[in-house]
C-alpha cells in the first residue's frame, strides 16, 4: 500500500469503499484520548458528543487536546472540510481521559476510559496512547476493561507505540486488542513504529506518515505516529460494520476485527526478522470489503431484518485469554504519535443511567458507583501535612521521651480524629484497589458529619483487622480437627460394643479400640496446638484460665498413655469386655478433653471477635464530574456521599464465619450439634475463594451496572453462603462466576443477574449446578430481587 500524499482519500481502496458509506450513525466510534475541540470547522455537522460524568469539563487548548483532535478529525471529519475523515457518517464519542492537568494518566484512567465508552455503546473503541510492558501483560484494572470490550463484542483498536523498538505496549499489546503500526508513504514499517512479540499475530500496519489532521483553533497540521495511524484502522473497521447495519445485518465487531486480520497484505519481504516489523500484516481495505460483501451477500437471504443496530451484538468467537502479568496500576500512558518535525514521544452492557441515542452523550448526569476496596487518606499537600503534623499531640517513645507525631501512622491519626472530629475534613479520604487510589470520597449534605465519623471508625477497624483473622481461622481449624477426632473415636467405641455384643471376632474389637485410641491422642495433639497458638496470640491472659486447659491437656494424654498401655498387654485370655471397654475409655477421654479445653479457647474467640474489624469497605456514591489532586500529583474522580447508608466495612473471615459453637454439658446434644461444624468449615471456605476471587481476580472500578452488581454480591454474603453450604455437601465446587442483564428487572429498573455455576470435580461427567440470583443497581445502594434460583445444565 502507498500514500504518497499523506492524504486519507489517496489510502487505496478508501475512495471505493467511501462509494458504497461514509459511515452509518447508528455505529458509534469512541476515541478515548486527550479533549476534542468541538468547535473545529473540519466537525461542522458531524455526529460528534462527549461522555462525561467523571472528569470536569477542560479549558480545550494544550498539547493533549490537539492530540484528541487529531485523532478525532481523523476518524470523523466531514469531507466537505480540508481534512477527509475515515468515516465521516459514523456517531463519534469522545471520551478524554488525558489532559494538559493529567498529562500522565495511569493505566486505571484508561480502563475507566474504556469502560465509559463500553457503556455509551461504541462499538470500536480508538486508544492512540500507551505504555511500554517487558511483559505485555497490563494492570489488573485495564485487562479487565479490555475484556469487557470482548465480553461485550466491541472492537478495540490500539496504536503500538512510538519507541522504534522490538517491544510491547499496553493495551495494543492484549490478544483481544487490534495492535496498530505505521508504515510510512512508500508503504514500509516506519522506523519509530514498535514491533514486539505482542503484535505478531493481532497487529496490522496501516499509513502513519504525515497524515492531515486538526489541530485547536480551527488550524490544519500533519502528524506522523502510530497514533495516526490507528483511527486510519478503526474508521475502516467503522465502515465495514456500516455495511453489515445497513444490510440488516447485527454488526458484530470482532467479526470485523477477525476479517481485517485475515485480508491484511502478508508480508513482501523474505526475511523472517525484517517480516517482525510488518507486524501480521498491512491494511488491505479492498480484500476487506470484498470479504464483507461476499459475507453480507451469503447472510443477506437469512438475515433478520431490524430497524436499529444501535449497540453491538455477540459475536461467535473463541475466548481471547489476557496475560496475567500486570504492570503497575500507576505508571502513566503516554499518547503516541508526533507532530510533524517533533520527536517521537516516547454480552450486550450499557447502563440504564447512559442518555438514549437521540439525546447528546455530554449531558450532565451523574453516574452510580459502588466500588469495595481498601479505605485511607491523603493530604495533596506538603503544607496540609506539616500541619497535622504540628497539630497532632507527640507520642511517648522509649524511657517516655516524647516523640513527634506521625500523620502516616494510622492509629496515631484515627486517635487525633476522634478528639477533633472536624479535622477528618482537612484530610483527602481515598478508597484504593491494594495500593491504587482510584476515588476521593467526598462528604456532602446535612449527614456530611455523620459521613466523616462513620470513615474514621472504619479506619479504625481497619488498622485492628491485620493479623487477628489469620489467628482465628488457625484456632477453629484446629478446634474443628479436634471435633472430628472426637466423633471418629466415639464412632470407633460404639461399633466395637456393637461388635462385642454380636460375639464378634476378638481381633475386630481389638482393631476397634485401637482405632479409637489413636483418634482420641489425635484430637489432644491438636487441642494442644490451638492451646499453643491461643497463649501466643494473646487469646488466652487468664491464668487460672490457662492452668485448667493445661490440666486438662495432660490428664487427656495421662489416660491414654494407660489405654495404650493396657492395649499392647492384651492377650488370648484377655475378656472381649474389657476390650471393648478401652475403646468407651478413649472415646470418653477424647469428648472430655475436647468439652474442657475447646471452652476457653471458644469464649475467648468470641470476646475477640466482639471487636469490629474491617479489611473490605463498600463506597456507594455518585460521580459528580470532579477530580482530586493527590500528594503525588495523581487526579482521581471525587465520589460525592450525602448519608451513610449502604457506607459499610467488614473482613471476610466475619462475613463467612460460621456461628461459633456453645459449649454444652450434654455430651450427646454437645456432639451432635457441632457434628456439622466441620461441613460448615467447609463450606465457609469456599465462601471464602468466592469473595476473594472477586476481590482480587475479578477487581473492577464499580462503575459500570454490571461491576455495581458484582461488587454488591460480594458483601451480601447471607444468599451466597446458603449456595456454598448447599453445594458443599454435595462435594461440588466453584466454576464460574457471571453477570448478566436480567430479564427479570422491575419497571425503571437497572437489574442484573449473579449466576454461580458449581462442578463436580471427582465426575466431569455429572451435570452443572447453576444458581442466579437478581440485584438492581438502579439506585446507589443496591438491593436485591426475589430468591435465589437454581437448575441443573450440562
Amino acid at each position: 500500500m502507498r500514500n504518497s500524499a499523506g492524504e486519507v482519500p489517496a489510502i487505496p481502496g478508501i475512495g471505493e469503499l467511501w462509494k458504497r458509506t461514509t459511515g452509518d450513525d447508528r455505529i458509534r466510534v469512541a476515541v478515548v484520548d486527550g479533549p476534542v475541540d468541538h468547535d473545529h470547522p473540519v466537525f461542522a455537522g458531524a455526529s460528534l458528543h462527549e461522555v462525561g460524568g467523571v472528569w470536569p469539563r477542560e479549558n480545550p487548548a494544550g498539547g493533549k487536546t490537539a492530540h484528541g483532535t487529531a485523532v478525532a478529525s481523523i476518524l470523523a471529519a466531514q469531507h466537505a472540510s480540508p481534512v477527509a475523515g475515515v468515516a465521516p457518517g459514523c456517531r463519534l464519542l469522545s471520551v478524554p481521559v488525558f489532559s494538559d492537568q493529567r498529562p500522565k494518566p495511569s493505566q486505571v484512567d484508561l480502563a475507566r476510559g474504556i469502560e465509559l465508552a463500553v457503556e455509551a455503546g461504541a462499538h470500536v473503541i480508538n486508544i492512540s496512547a500507551g505504555k511500554l510492558s517487558p511483559s505485555g501483560g497490563a494492570d489488573g484494572t485495564l485487562a479487565s476493561a479490555i475484556d469487557l470490550c470482548h465480553d461485550n463484542d466491541v472492537l478495540v483498536v490500539a496504536a503500538a507505540g512510538n519507541d522504534g523498538c522490538f517491544c510491547d505496549h499496553v493495551p495494543a499489546a492484549l490478544p483481544a486488542v487490534v495492535a496498530v503500526g505505521a508504515m510510512d508513504r512508500a508503504g514500509e514499517p516506519m522506523r519509530i513504529s514498535n514491533w514486539g512479540p505482542g503484535y505478531r499475530h493481532h497487529g496490522i500496519l496501516a499509513p502513519g506518515e504525515q497524515i492531515t489532521c486538526a489541530c485547536p483553533g480551527g488550524g490544519i497540521a500533519r502528524r506522523t505516529g502510530t497514533s495516526m495511524a490507528a483511527p486510519i484502522v478503526s474508521g475502516v473497521a467503522a465502515l465495514l460494520l456500516s455495511l453489515r447495519v445497513r444490510a440488516g445485518l447485527p454488526a458484530r465487531p470482532r467479526a470485523v476485527r477477525t476479517l481485517l486480520l485475515e485480508s491484511a497484505d502478508p508480508c513482501p519481504v523474505g526475511d523472517p526478522v525484517a517480516c517482525l516489523r510488518y507486524l501480521a500484516g498491512t491494511l488491505n481495505i479492498e480484500g476487506a470489503v470484498d470479504a464483507m460483501t461476499k459475507h453480507v451477500e451469503e447472510q443477506a437471504d437469512t438475515a433478520v431484518q431490524v430497524s436499529c443496530e444501535c449497540a453491538p451484538e455477540p459475536a461467535v468467537e473463541p475466548p481471547v485469554e489476557t496475560p496475567a502479568e500486570p504492570e503497575a496500576a500507576g505508571h502513566a500512558l503516554t499518547p503516541v504519535s508526533r507532530a510533524l518535525d517533533a520527536e517521537p514521544e516516547h454480552e450486550l452492557v450499557t447502563s440504564e443511567s447512559v442518555p438514549p441515542s437521540g439525546e447528546p452523550v455530554s449531558e450532565s448526569w451523574q453516574r452510580l458507583v459502588y466500588a469495595v476496596g481498601i479505605l485511607g487518606y491523603d493530604f495533596g499537600s506538603e503544607a496540609r501535612r506539616d500541619s497535622f503534623k504540628q497539630l497532632m499531640p507527640p507520642t511517648q517513645g522509649p524511657g517516655g521521651l516524647p516523640i513527634q507525631a506521625n500523620p502516616y501512622d494510622v492509629r496515631q491519626m484515627v486517635a487525633y480524629l476522634k478528639q477533633n472530629p472536624s479535622e477528618a475534613s482537612a484530610l483527602i479520604w481515598t478508597l484504593n484497589l491494594e495500593l491504587t487510589p482510584i476515588y476521593a470520597v467526598e462528604p456532602i449534605g446535612s449527614y456530611g458529619p455523620e459521613v466523616y465519623r462513620t470513615l474514621v471508625s472504619l479506619l479504625e477497624a481497619q488498622a485492628d483487622a491485620s493479623s487477628a483473622a489469620d489467628d482465628e481461622i488457625d484456632l477453629m481449624a484446629g478446634i474443628v480437627r479436634a471435633l472430628r477426632d472426637a466423633l471418629s473415636a466415639r464412632h470407633a467405641a460404639e461399633q466395637a460394643h456393637s461388635d462385642a455384643a454380636m460375639s464378634s471376632s476378638k481381633q475386630e474389637v481389638t482393631r476397634l479400640a485401637h482405632t479409637a485410641a489413636q483418634q482420641a491422642r489425635n484430637a489432644t495433639d491438636h487441642l494442644t496446638s490451638a492451646f499453643d497458638r491461643a497463649k501466643q496470640a494473646k487469646y488466652l491472659t487468664d491464668n487460672e484460665v490457662i492452668e485448667a486447659v493445661r490440666r486438662a491437656l495432660e490428664d487427656s494424654s495421662t489416660k491414654l498413655d494407660k489405654i495404650d498401655e493396657s492395649l499392647s498387654k492384651i492377650t488370648g485370655q484377655t475378656k472381649i469386655d474389657d476390650i471393648k471397654g478401652y475403646a468407651e475409655q478413649s472415646a470418653a477421654t477424647a469428648y472430655r478433653v475436647y468439652h474442657d479445653a475447646s471452652g476457653p479457647i471458644v469464649e475467648a474467640i468470641k470476646g475477640r471477635t466482639g471487636k469490629r474489624r474491617v479489611e473490605r469497605v463498600a463506597l456507594p456514591g455518585r460521580l459528580g464530574g470532579q477530580t482530586v489532586r493527590l500528594f503525588s500529583g495523581q487526579a482521581i474522580p471525587a465520589v460525592t456521599i450525602d448519608q451513610v447508608r449502604g457506607l459499610v466495612g467488614w473482613d471476610v473471615n466475619t462475613l463467612v464465619q460460621p456461628p461459633v459453637p456453645d459449649t454444652a454439658s450434654d455430651e450427646g446434644d454437645d456432639l451432635a450439634r457441632l457434628a456439622g461444624l466441620s461441613l460448615d468449615q467447609e463450606a465457609a471456605q469456599n465462601l471464602r475463594d468466592f469473595l476473594n476471587r472477586i476481590y482480587f481476580d475479578m477487581r473492577n472500578l464499580g462503575s459500570t451496572s454490571a461491576d455495581r452488581a458484582l461488587n454488591f454480591a460480594a458483601t451480601n454474603a447471607f444468599l451466597s453462603r446458603q449456595i456454598f453450604v448447599e453445594e458443599n455437601k454435595k462435594k461440588r465446587s466453584m466454576d464460574k462466576i457471571s453477570v448478566e442483564k436480567s430479564p427479570y428487572g422491575r419497571m425503571d429498573s437497572d437489574s442484573w443477574d449473579i449466576k454461580l455455576r458449581f462442578f463436580d470435580p471427582e465426575n466431569t461427567h455429572r451435570a452443572y449446578r447453576v444458581y442466579r440470583y437478581t440485584i438492581d443497581v438502579s439506585d446507589v445502594y443496591p438491593v436485591t430481587v426475589g430468591g435465589v434460583r437454581s437448575w441443573s445444565e450440562a
